[in-house]
Formats: structure tokens, sequence, C-alpha cells
């Protein structure tokens, strides 16, 4: 589609900074169809107890607040716990598309460990993190615990 403002960009020609707004503003937007308002934190809010939070998301009724930490993969970081964080990033399984999840750290650290080897590999164990590209099984038990908000637009 031609636009008058700018030639469009595809996923793979943003830099990592245009990746990261990309990935907020679809979040935001499968977000927003159940209720939430998201407000992406600038460095300045990035302090103490926030340092790991990218945005918050507030439900219009409920008034509930999550902190929320966008990934561009699945993954546990021991940083992360005891912080009240949920985490919001893609996945695919082989039987299941791309799609956005929004999980509270603690269970995606007790899925992980139920599906996968994370926690026992080296990286968990020696640096307190680790990130996964490929977990069909963890994917397909966040489908199934209803941690999908959405399926991923198609990226040209």
């Amino acid at each position: 589609m031609k636009c008058k403002w700018h030639e469009k960009m595809t996923y793979d020609q943003l830099g990592s900074k245009g990746k990261e707004t990309h990935n907020y503003h679809e979040v935001a937007r499968l977000l927003a169809l159940y209720g939430y308002t998201c407000r992406k934190l600038n460095r300045s809010e990035k302090t103490g107890d926030l340092t790991a939070v990218d945005f918050t998301a507030t439900h219009a009724s409920s008034n509930e607040n999550l902190r929320v930490q966008l990934e561009s993969r699945p993954g546990i970081d021991q940083q992360y716990e005891d912080k009240s964080l949920h985490l919001a990033f893609p996945g695919e399984s082989n039987s299941r598309p791309r799609a956005w999840f929004l999980v509270p750290h603690e269970e995606l650290v007790a899925l992980a460990t139920e599906h996968t080897n994370w926690t026992t590999h080296a990286s968990w164990k020696d640096k307190g993190r680790h990130t996964g590209a490929s977990a069909p099984e963890l994917i397909d038990a966040l489908h199934e615990q209803g941690y999908c908000i959405g399926y991923a637009t198609e990226r040209e």
C-alpha cells in the first residue's frame, strides 16, 4: 500500500528499538480488546522496583494494574521473581500459529519446569535466566491455561 508519509517497512527492516515499539503496540492493541489501557514507561520512570517494567496495563472496570515486561520470546529470569511481574511475549508451536501471551512470571517458571528443561539447564543454574526460541510444549500449555491474548499480526 502506498502511503503519503513514508514507505512501509517490514518488521525485519526495523532496528531493535523499532521492533520493541512495534511489539509494544501489538500487545497494547490486543490488551485493549480485554478492556486494558496500556502506558509505556519512559526511561526516567524505570527506577528501583520498576526497572524490569516496560509498561503498565490497567483494566477499565476493575482498575487491576498489571506490571509488564515485554520480551521478544519466551524466557524466565530470576531477577523477575517476587516482583508481581507479568511477561508478554510471542510464541508458536508445531500445531499453533504465532500468538502473544501474557503470563505472571512465577506461573511461567512453574510451566517451564513442567514442560521444558529450562530450570535444569546451565544458563538457569549459573546465570539465573533462560530463554527459548522454540518451546512447543510450553506454548501449547500456555494456550491450554488461557494465557494467549491473541494471534500475532502478519509480518510483511
